[in-house]
């Protein structure tokens, strides 16, 4: 029997950046995060081995939550599984995350795609505007890793990126996020590329899109709550980097 679970599914706490910009929508909800941080990260795995690891933990997780909804918090299982998800479950709503690419080429020009090797390579959406619009795209090098292990060492990942960006500084007027790992850092990569650039991800969208299935099928709840799952030997991992965001990340705004 399906519930009004909503679940969260990411490599680890990147997804919680979603996971925020949608209790800012959708606050009265019961939510559950599921970070598998003992699989991450994802951007560089083969495919059909991420394929299957996605839908064998997605299948383990709908028996024990029976959730109505399906959050993939991830743009690279996103890009690799969702297909496959929809296909299997479809009493189950999915909603995916794709790059913002499509609403970075309706008011910008020159696009930095920062995202994983997966993704660039197996994203529908990234394919399809690359071959009307092409794209300057990054694959930052253990970047999300690094995240997922030093969210709030500003020092360490404010380097990291100042050497990584300093290349496209005055080159681009729009850096797309393609990964929510680096939703962690978008102030940074705001306060790096100058205030003239703009700097997206797609969490908006993704919040915007369940509030929409939510009312579409008339799910509701009166109270808010939350619990978190992970396969990392720290359990509290994902609630530090969870209060990380709500006390000073200054990056669940949108």
């Amino acid at each position: 029997m399906i519930s009004d679970t909503i679940l969260f599914f990411d490599s680890g706490v990147g997804g919680l950046t979603t996971l925020c910009q949608c209790l800012k929508f959708c606050p009265n909800h019961h939510y559950v995060y599921y970070a598998d941080v003992d699989n991450m990260p994802y951007g560089r795995r083969p495919r059909k081995d991420l394929q299957t690891l996605i839908k064998n933990k997605i299948s383990q997780l709908i028996v024990r939550f029976s959730p109505c909804v399906v959050v993939l918090a991830c743009n690279t299982a996103t890009s690799v599984g969702i297909s496959e998800l929809r296909a299997k479950y479809p009493k189950i709503i999915f909603i995916g995350t794709e790059p913002a690419v499509i609403p970075a080429i309706k008011i910008k020009k020159r696009i930095l795609l920062m995202a994983t090797h997966n993704t660039i390579r197996f994203s529908k959406i990234v394919n399809l505007v690359d071959n009307y619009y092409p794209l300057v795209k990054v694959c930052p090098q253990r970047l999300a890793s690094l995240i997922e292990r030093n969210f709030d060492n500003v020092g360490l990942l404010n380097k990291y990126l100042t050497r990584l960006l300093r290349p496209f500084k005055d080159k681009v007027d729009c850096v797309v996020l393609g990964c929510t790992h680096y939703v962690f850092c978008k102030s940074m990569i705001q306060d790096i590329m100058g205030k003239d650039v703009l700097v997206l991800d797609g969490n908006v969208g993704i919040a915007q899109r369940l509030s929409y299935c939510l009312n579409l099928f008339n799910i509701n709840n009166s109270t808010q709550t939350i619990e978190f799952c992970n396969t990392a030997i720290d359990q509290q991992h994902v609630l530090r980097a969870f209060g990380y965001l709500n006390n000073g990340g200054n990056v669940c705004a949108g």
